[in-house]
């Protein structure tokens, strides 16, 4: 019998590869982030937690804040996963039914944001406000003005070809699409919140998309 199976201890865990490092650095400085605050967290904590180094965790982010920023980009405003959606959809999205599409983008968007890494992101977004400045990386003004610019050349596409109303610009559809639902994330769609909760925020949301689609429907 070993010594540690003598004294009941586990030992030291198995060492991890350089993905799974940077995955558990993220997972763990989130869930701490939510717990104790974004100031009660230090480098020391996430490093302990995971069970490495202090500096293991410098060969993956420069500092906390570096950390923050790309949780933001993973699981905070719609940004990132908006891209994807473009990329995933291809060119021929700006032909397709805008009605299939947005339905379509909807409830993607709100699986991402139902779960639960998600969730726990909304919780303390909303706790600690915005963490970083008005422009780059985590900044909030960037990240709309970005989903505007790159979502607006497909609404901007639609009105061309006259499936939806050009009675303003692409880039603010673009924020009467997105704003609404970002509220619903952040009021039904937390760590916090109950199955009856998260139910009725898929429910508002698709109900938003179906307003939306009467706003824009050519007369």
């Amino acid at each position: 019998m070993s010594r540690s199976q003598r004294t009941g201890r586990l030992g030291r865990p198995p060492k991890l590869g350089a993905r799974q490092t940077r995955d558990a650095i993220l997972d763990t400085a989130l869930e701490l982030f939510a717990a104790q605050g974004f100031a009660g967290t230090s480098l020391r904590q996430i490093a302990h937690a995971i069970g490495i180094s202090e500096s293991a965790i410098y060969a993956h982010f420069e500092s906390k804040q570096a950390i923050y920023e790309t949780l933001f980009e993973q699981v905070g405003p719609p940004t990132a996963f908006v891209l994807d959606f473009l990329q995933t959809s291809g060119d021929a999205m700006g032909e397709a039914d805008p009605a299939v599409i947005l339905r379509q983008f909807t409830q993607h968007l709100l699986i991402v944001w139902d779960e639960p890494c998600a969730r726990r992101f909304a919780s303390f977004f909303m706790r600690e406000g915005v963490l970083a400045t008005e422009s780059g990386r985590g900044s909030v003004q960037a990240a709309i003005r970005q989903a505007q610019q790159e979502f607006g050349q497909i609404f901007r596409h639609w009105m061309e070809r006259g499936r939806i109303q050009e009675h303003v610009s692409p880039e603010h559809l673009v924020w009467e699409l997105l704003a609404p639902l970002v509220t619903i994330r952040f009021l039904y769609l937390h760590a916090d919140a109950t199955e009856a909760q998260r139910h009725e925020g898929h429910r508002l949301a698709e109900q938003h998309i179906d307003y939306f689609l009467l706003s824009v429907r050519p007369t």
